[in-house]
């Protein structure tokens, strides 16, 4: 296990129900006593008789942004599980000072041995998908329209404007002259083992470009997670 810094984020209940099969989260307090062994989530069911899935683990944070972005107002813009890019990336978020997070969650462990290696969702993933956004959200955020409309139709069940939605939650003043658009890569997964740690250590992002890793723990005794992060510094 590495010994780098961690920060918790947050912690929920995972609630399933008719309307919600795969889940949602409802947020609770952070365990305070001791847990002997937390569970590999891909092993247990829901109490509607499914097993969890990396999609679940997509639907919870896309309803549920603050699970990761706990300090934040931000926007969920896109989700693969509702409408696809042309690059089929997780989550893609944005926040008050127009930076957008793209999302890469997997529900097993990012590792160089009984997991995803961290070079193959790194280089075969994210990089790929970062350089498309570059040059597919120009100028934002007139070209994200039609698709924020597809996508916003499946996510609340009814078409919204994108403007009305950026104006709504970022308030009147958001939208103005085109701004550079920092990127920050979300990396969700169970674990990252110490070579994944190095690993993202290791890489060069612009200056206005930052790497979070972000992983969560899960109790199957009462379907409590909680998502922390293991800060690159």
């Amino acid at each position: 296990m590495s010994e780098e810094p961690e920060l918790f984020l947050s912690s929920f209940r995972v609630e399933c129900t008719e309307q919600k099969p795969k889940g949602r989260l409802v947020q609770c307090e952070r365990r305070t006593d001791p847990i002997e062994a937390w569970a590999r989530i891909t092993d247990y069911a829901n109490n509607r008789g499914r097993f969890y899935e990396e999609n679940h683990l997509e639907e919870w944070v896309a309803w549920c942004p603050q699970s990761i972005f706990p300090d934040d107002r931000v926007l969920v813009l896109a989700s693969q599980n509702y409408a696809h890019l042309p690059e089929k990336i997780d989550l893609l978020v944005l926040d008050p000072a127009w930076r957008f997070s793209v999302v890469e969650a997997k529900i097993g462990n990012v590792a160089k041995s009984g997991g995803t290696p961290a070079y193959q969702i790194h280089m075969n993933q994210m990089r790929r998908y970062v350089d498309f956004l570059r040059s597919y959200l120009h100028p934002f955020p007139g070209r994200l329209t039609q698709y924020y409309r597809r996508f916003s139709e499946r996510f609340h069940g009814q078409p919204r404007l994108l403007e009305e939605d950026l104006q709504r939650t970022f308030g009147a003043d958001f939208l103005g002259p085109q701004r550079t658009n920092p990127f920050q890569e979300v990396y969700l997964a169970h674990n990252f083992d110490d070579h994944a740690v190095r690993y993202f250590k290791s890489q060069t992002v612009t200056p206005l470009d930052s790497i979070r890793l972000v992983y969560f723990r899960f109790d199957p005794a009462d379907a409590y997670i909680e998502f922390r992060e293991r800060l690159l510094c």
